[in-house]
């Protein structure tokens, strides 16, 4: 609720950008005023999903702000899930709330269980493959070694928007790949339902992050802009055999993922 109760939030913001009001409800700088607003627009579905927010030079002239100040209000709300930018396209919108970002620890086995529960898999695609070649060598498994290959989207368990949290692409390997039929109602780690289904329990996880740029393809699917800035985390899972049961390799939007760690000194000798 605005400090000045009888000034409307588009006038708010407008005084902001001129310098009159400087800081206004609470502190909140001019770009997050107009975040906010559009949020509300959003979210009173004056502009549903799928359709397109005003131009920059169109907002820029409503609210009576600078670009500068119209895009980075449009990137707090891509931050947020809401929408989408492409080039020739526009500003797109891409769900009525909020998705927020998804904050991940990694201290142990367990927390990463933990952590899993907040999530669910959305399969795009599956299919039976062999690794050969360049992939076997990718997967670091054996060559003509069986998989279950699936490919999709990661949301949050407990809400029913479908915007997505990351990209992820697992190979489960063929002794296990009878989890295909259950993985659409699964919460959770996939490795949880392999072990759910097979006793096969993680026992060691190798893990490799890199700084990537989204590819295209994914971006897509991902509802963020093409060669955005991404976290790429490669898992290897390791239970009862000296091979992996479980590879995964997921894409995370910059905007959307944090990922935690505690580090503490080992004790005096």
């Amino acid at each position: 609720m605005s400090y000045y109760p009888n000034i409307s939030t588009q006038t708010v913001i407008a005084a902001a950008e001129h310098g009159s009001i400087m800081r206004t409800d609470g502190g909140l700088p001019r770009y997050q005023l107009l975040a906010r607003r559009l949020r509300e627009e959003i979210e009173a579905g004056r502009y549903p999903p799928g359709s397109l927010l005003p131009t920059e030079l169109e907002i820029s002239a409503q609210f009576n702000v600078s670009r500068a100040t119209v895009r980075e209000a449009i990137r707090q709300l891509q931050v947020d899930g809401l929408v989408s930018r492409r080039a020739g396209v526009g500003t797109r919108v891409e769900a009525s709330k909020p998705i927020g970002q998804y904050v991940q620890s990694g201290s142990s086995i367990e927390e990463l269980i933990s952590d899993g529960a907040k999530i669910r898999v959305i399969p795009r695609e599956m299919d039976d493959i062999v690794a050969h070649g360049e992939l076997a060598k990718h997967l670091k498994c054996k060559a003509g070694q069986g998989f279950l290959r699936v490919r999709g989207t990661v949301v949050a368990a407990e809400v029913e928007c479908n915007a997505p949290y990351y990209w992820l692409e697992i190979y489960i390997a063929a002794a296990f790949a009878g989890v295909r039929d259950r993985l659409s109602n699964h919460v959770g780690l996939v490795a949880e339902l392999v072990r759910e289904h097979y006793g096969e329990q993680v026992r060691e996880i190798q893990q490799e992050i890199s700084a990537v740029l989204v590819d295209p393809s994914i971006a897509r699917q991902l509802r963020v802009a093409p060669k955005s800035p991404a976290l790429q985390f490669q898992r290897w899972y390791y239970g009862s055999q000296s091979s992996p049961f479980l590879i995964s390799s997921s894409i995370r939007p910059a905007e959307r993922f944090t990922y935690r760690t505690k580090i503490v000194r080992r004790g005096a000798a």
